[in-house]
């Protein structure tokens, strides 16, 4: 996966969005790092963290004691 060996290389993957001309970046950053302050490689402002939403649907019964119920 990814191409590492060693598990503790695997290093999170996130996403940011320049807030003045709205380019897209991904930096690697580690857990345990401090929020780091990234810029724009453009036009040198400051690079907003993005946080997406991911789809989750639960199908079937049986998640609840509920369920099912009429």
């Amino acid at each position: 996966m990814y191409g590492y060996t060693d598990k503790e290389s695997l290093v999170p993957i996130y996403e940011y969005s320049c807030i003045e001309c709205d380019l897209d970046y991904e930096k690697e950053r580690s857990i345990h790092d401090s929020v780091p302050e990234y810029y724009c490689d453009k036009c040198g402002y400051a690079l907003q963290r993005v946080f997406n939403s991911f789809g989750l649907s639960f199908k079937g019964g049986g998640f609840y004691s509920t369920d099912g119920r009429r």
